[in-house]
């Protein structure tokens, strides 16, 4: 149950009226009916947000989701092409109490990596950002709004949002359970263009709070992660690697690639100290990590090193390859193949094998990627993937410029690259 913290920022950018920025006084007057309420407030929090109901009517067996949103932004989400709240192949978990960390997941039976767990609509989405000046008028604000939200659930979901950590607060129960809905200001701003220019859109993002999701716990070393898919409004839960029966379903709350120290304080606030494989062993966790952040860095800082290999015959043509393939292996034995270091090495393997002709490696690469992209990119089947994998040609417009690069820099090179 990941803990955000909340944060208020005021709505406009660059003459200000109350706690609203504008551009230009042209700018304010045709923004008044919605900052309009706020002005007249004396909480300069008041009117910013609407309550509203997802998806328009009963919702069926999916349900709904009770949604506190800036105005206008359900008029975007209602513009989006929907699709169904994907399904499981068949139920592979349970709520149980877990020793020494209260209620969490369990797998039912063995779960494959990439698989679907489960997917829910959410009981409250809300957004969150920078702190404002004014924290106890913003927070007085959210903590009525979160009751307005409560007061449209059934009283089943109510009783299942306050049954969650964080409490009595209503926004402290959202903020120790939300799961960051990445990517939704953005579907909001390709609706609706105007909400550019909005500073509140731009610093803003929002969180997605579950009755069943939410309830899995916390592992520096996780086994699944949460993706919130707009497109039909749905929290995602998938495996990133295999889970045994009867094994614990852990997601992560803090920042893989942050050593103990600093992950110890990010989880600070849930009350609990983490005592994963990675945990008992900080000494040896963080040196694995300095080990991964150099090899990112040494990628990163210096794309020398790849125009250095393509042009010099004397580097052998497994140089690159063997760095890159030792860096993801620790970061899959660290539990960070679900992480943004992991992808951007795994993008860098694939330039180096499209240099090496070599195209099954290559498409094996972009499996790996695909796979790591499930819980950014919302869930896609084996047979999707591979569909995807199936169009990776030379003639990719990305992969194109890099073909055969090394074998017509160095025409004697063998460019194959290792097979394993």
């Amino acid at each position: 149950m990941p803990i955000i913290v909340y944060v208020f920022i005021d709505i406009l950018t660059v003459s200000i009226a109350s706690s609203h920025w504008f551009q230009s006084a042209d700018c304010q007057r045709s923004h008044w009916k919605t900052h309009k309420p706020a002005c007249r407030s004396k909480n300069p929090y008041v009117g910013i947000y609407e309550i509203s109901t997802l998806p328009d009517g009963p919702g069926g067996e999916d349900g709904v989701t009770q949604c506190i949103l800036f105005k206008g932004m359900k008029k975007a989400l209602l513009q989006l092409p929907t699709i169904p709240v994907a399904r499981p192949s068949s139920p592979c978990h349970q709520i149980a109490v877990v020793p020494g960390a209260g209620l969490g997941m369990l797998a039912s039976r063995p779960i494959k990596a990439t698989e679907l767990i489960y997917a829910e609509r959410p009981l409250l989405m809300s957004p969150w950002g920078p702190i404002p000046m004014n924290q106890a008028q913003a927070m007085a604000e959210w903590e009525r709004l979160c009751g307005q939200a409560l007061a449209r659930m059934s009283q089943e979901d109510q009783d299942a949002y306050r049954a969650l950590t964080g409490g009595p607060s209503l926004v402290g129960v959202a903020g120790n359970n939300g799961f960051e809905a990445s990517g939704i200001l953005a579907v909001f701003q390709s609706v609706l263009p105007e909400m550019n220019n909005q500073r509140t859109t731009l610093n803003h993002s929002f969180v997605t709070t579950g009755k069943i999701i939410s309830r899995a716990n916390h592992s520096c070393k996780p086994n699944a992660g949460v993706f919130v898919d707009p497109r039909s409004l749905s929290m995602q839960l998938i495996a990133t690697k295999d889970i045994a029966q009867d094994e614990e379903i852990v997601v992560a709350y803090c920042n893989l690639t942050s050593q103990y120290a600093n992950r110890k304080k990010e989880l600070d606030p849930y009350g609990f100290v983490c005592a994963c494989s990675l945990c008992v062993d900080p000494e040896r966790s963080d040196k694995q990590i300095m080990r991964i952040l150099t090899f990112q860095r040494r990628f990163l800082i210096d794309d020398g090193l790849f125009d250095e290999w393509l042009r010099v015959p004397s580097l052998p043509d497994d140089h690159l390859e063997k760095q890159l393939l030792e860096g993801l292996s620790l970061m899959r034995e660290e539990g960070m193949h679900d992480t943004p270091e992991y992808l951007f090495l795994v993008g860098k393997l694939v330039k180096v094998y499209a240099a090496l002709e070599n195209l099954e490696r290559m498409r094996q690469c972009v499996g790996w990627s695909l796979a790591a992209q499930l819980t950014k990119g919302g869930y896609r089947t084996i047979e999707q993937r591979q569909a995807v994998i199936g169009t990776v040609t030379p003639d990719s417009p990305d992969l194109k410029q890099y073909w055969g690069k090394r074998k017509r820099n160095n025409p004697t090179a063998n460019c194959k690259g290792r097979s394993g």
